[in-house]
Parts: structure tokens; sequence; C-alpha cells
């Protein structure tokens, strides 16, 4: 079992701004053009808290995965990444808060487009994934839908 997305890396132009170039790379993989974010916080190059989250999913068009509160498996992950396309994903990636985007699922490694420009794009193992992931959290993993066509 495997998926593994095509989506473009976005880097984070500030050192706070990681959930925004998330939200980019999240939403470039639907369609391309600006986004409106939270400009706010974007000004004020500072994080975003978990009521930001919800302020940033209005803006953006971004949706909540109703993901398990335990250890997501491979085959979850797959199911997830086919169902939602590319996750935004919120944990304590390297020991602090920054968010991340879930682009595939292989042989237990999770891919990974990360907004660090030192990172970029990185493969770590699901365990990995699972320990670090704020799944705790409300609105921690988060996908763009796809637009309906009339």
């Amino acid at each position: 079992m495997s998926v593994r997305l095509n989506v473009p890396l976005v880097n984070q132009l500030r050192s706070m701004s990681c959930w925004y170039a998330s939200a980019c790379m999240v939403a470039y993989f639907r369609e391309a053009g600006p986004r409106l974010g939270l400009p706010d916080k974007w000004n004020a190059n500072s994080g975003i808290n978990l009521n930001d989250f919800i302020r940033l999913a209005q803006a953006e068009g971004l949706q909540s995965v109703k993901s398990p509160t335990s250890n997501l498996t491979e085959q979850q992950l797959e199911v997830l990444l086919r169902n939602y396309g590319p996750i935004w994903c919120a944990g304590r990636w390297d020991g602090v808060p920054h968010i991340v985007v879930l682009t595939g699922v292989e042989n237990g490694q999770v891919y990974i487009n990360d907004p660090n420009p030192a990172k970029g794009k990185r493969v770590e193992t699901l365990t990995w994934f699972n320990q670090k992931l704020d799944n705790h959290v409300a609105n921690c993993m988060m996908y763009k839908p796809p637009r309906s066509v009339n």
C-alpha cells in the first residue's frame, strides 16, 4: 500500500510563517492563485494558536480531517490521502510547534513537505509522525476539498 502526491513545495518566507506556507501547499495542489491567509498574523510574523486554526480554515476553505486520537496506521493515512489529498499537519516535528504537509505514505514511511527551507521534502518514519503529530488538538489535520463544478 502506498500513495505519493505531487505537491508543490512552498518555503516559509518568515521565521513564523510555516502555517501559511503549508496552507499554500495544500491549496496549490488544488488550484493556483493567491491565498487569503491571516494578514494580521502574517504581518506580525507570529505563529498561530488553536483559535487561529479555525480562522485559517475559514479564510482558506480548509476542512478538518476526522482522524482517530490514537496512532494512525499506514492504511489509515493512505485512505486519508486518497480521499482528501495533501494534509496540513500541526505538530512538534522538530521539538517546537510547526506545521508541515503530509504528501505520502509507503512502507512504514511518511513523505512530508516541510516549509522550513533547511528541511524541504523529507521522509520520516510512521512512528516519528505519530509521536510528533498534535492529534489531541482539534483541527491538527486539515485539507482543501476540490472545488465543486457546477
